[in-house]
């Protein structure tokens, strides 16, 4: 008889927690993960060979192209944030056949993006459980996908509290103002430099010297990441750009010519070889540095993504 109850609490114990998992998996602490993975959706119901632009990339591009305005041209923005050149290449491998022989692919370009290889933090690696096979995803993890994506509050019981105090939605992408003011903009922008990119990257972004040994690994890898992509571009009729998008001015001070120079196109340069790929620039682009079209000093709003994508279109696609 002890048995008997033992087992029926054992099996009312697992049912209640994996109840509890799924209320915790339809929170926003857990669904703002995958806000990205909605267009990927959408783009597997595509006809194949149906798009004429796909756009690569992290968070900027992410913010940075809005094609409502466009006409004319099938359009799609398959930015993921966060992002490596590593797993852009592996999206645009994973959904090529829905482009159009001789359609554009974006590659944008941000000012750390070179020295960003592999992801520090294993966190980065939970959205893509959501989308891509294990055989498309070289960082699976068995564990990982069952403790951090499967059964996320059974692995990680502090998380219950979201089931009474939820965190707010990501709805960033449908901002169309600037939440911060002149200060804020300014302290954003000191905050990417000297807050995360110098100490994740081990750089001094304002004066810069020599490069360390792990940063120049980094720099290597991801040039040849682009020489992959820019062949696979080439075996498939696909045309590619690479683009310097737009920064505020209080952020994209921070970045000098030499800097500009050194450590994004120089780097690009290598990677293009003698391919006829353009390379187009608009990070002190005047008609775009406005804070009024961002929602910080980095990531444009919606009013100001439509006003690019629509310039960009017909600047560098058109």
């Amino acid at each position: 008889m002890i048995y008997l109850l033992v087992f029926i609490f054992i099996v009312v114990v697992l049912i209640l927690l994996l109840v509890l998992n799924s209320l915790y998996k339809r929170t926003n602490a857990y669904k703002n993960q995958f806000v990205d993975l909605g267009k990927f959706g959408n783009a597997a119901n595509l006809k194949d060979g149906s798009l004429d632009v796909v756009v690569l990339g992290s968070n900027a591009p992410k913010f940075a192209f809005d094609f409502s305005d466009v006409t004319g041209l099938a359009c799609a923005n398959w930015a993921i944030g966060p992002e490596t050149f590593e797993y852009d290449f592996i999206i645009l491998k994973k959904f090529a056949g829905k482009l159009k022989r001789g359609a554009t692919v974006v590659w944008p370009v941000s000012p750390g993006n070179f020295f960003l290889d592999k992801y520090k933090g294993k966190s980065a690696f939970v959205k893509y459980y959501g989308l891509l096979s294990r055989a498309e995803f070289p960082d699976y993890s068995r564990r990982q996908y069952i403790t951090d994506y499967k059964y996320p509050l059974i692995f990680h019981p502090r998380r219950i509290k979201r089931l009474i105090r939820d965190v707010k939605p990501d709805t960033r992408l449908s901002l169309n103002y600037n939440p911060m003011n002149v200060a804020e903009i300014e302290k954003d922008a000191s905050w990417w430099i000297h807050g995360c990119w110098n100490p994740e990257f081990g750089i001094d972004i304002e004066h810069m010297a020599s490069l360390s040994e792990a940063n120049r690994k980094a720099v290597e890898y991801n040039i040849n990441v682009l020489k992959e992509a820019i062949k696979f571009c080439r075996q498939n009729g696909l045309h590619m750009v690479f683009a310097y998008l737009p920064l505020t001015k209080q952020l994209g001070g921070y970045f000098s010519a030499d800097y500009v120079g050194t450590q994004m196109t120089q780097y690009v340069k290598e990677a293009i070889g003698d391919n006829d790929i353009p390379l187009v620039d608009y990070m002190r682009d005047e008609r775009f540095q406005s804070t009024d079209y961002y929602i910080n000093s980095f990531f444009m709003n919606c009013t100001g993504a439509r006003k690019f994508t629509k310039t960009f279109v017909e600047e560098a696609i058109a």
